[in-house]
């Protein structure tokens, strides 16, 4: 996965990651993308929900198809909790492999769905705990990833991808617990979560508690 901006790789460690090409200015754009497939309609899990994700997947480029599958190392946590998804995926499919297939097409887009849909260069992005990308929503469709800081040639860049409005104000505990039980599904390994150092959330807690 190329641009003039960034590229995406696979580094030993993370994973899929996003490196910048050439420096990039605070608030430049990075990356503009459309919904490749629409948000769902069916409730998730169920055999519509299935036909239909496999029908939006069917009519996207092969190149894009391609693309799409790349993002499948993100998905261990799901394909260790979707069990019931799996079982129900082998009734509908008896050859076996492609079963398997369908299963990975189904855990991605539950990974990195976004609330109107699935973008797939958008979700290569690995999230960080102090990221410097952010996202903007220009339309219904039109969806940027912009720089929030300078970055350097040769940086990863990163999203902030909880769903969470308070996520930030939250321990590092309580945010690897947000991350594991919503998209994005991950362990953060951010330079925050993995130094010993973290916020105080404590001054923070009577606050969120009480705007939740």
């Amino acid at each position: 996965m190329m641009s003039s901006t960034f590229k995406a790789t696979e580094t030993e460690g993370k994973g899929l990651v996003c490196i910048a090409m050439t420096d990039i200015s605070k608030g430049s754009l990075i990356l503009n993308e459309n919904p490749q497939m629409s948000a769902e309609a069916e409730k998730m899990g169920s055999e519509k929900w299935i036909r239909s994700l496999m029908k939006s997947f069917n009519e996207m480029s092969k190149a894009d198809q391609l693309e799409y599958m790349t993002l499948k190392n993100k998905c261990s946590w799901l394909i260790d909790r979707n069990s019931a998804l799996k079982s129900r995926i082998s009734q509908m499919e008896k050859d076996s492999e492609k079963a398997d297939e369908i299963f990975q097409i189904c855990c991605i887009y539950e990974s990195y769905r976004m609330s109107d849909g699935f973008r797939i260069k958008t979700s290569s992005f690995k999230h960080s705990c102090q990221p410097n990308a952010g996202k903007v929503q220009k339309s219904i469709n039109l969806f940027e990833v912009r720089a929030i800081s300078n970055i350097k040639i040769g940086q990863e860049i990163n999203l902030h991808l909880s769903i969470d409005p308070f996520y930030g104000f939250k321990s590092k505990i309580d945010r690897q617990e947000i991350l594991l039980n919503a998209p994005p599904f991950v362990i953060c390994s951010c330079d925050l979560c993995e130094s010993d150092v973290d916020i105080d959330a404590n001054a923070f807690k009577t606050l969120i508690l009480e705007a939740e």
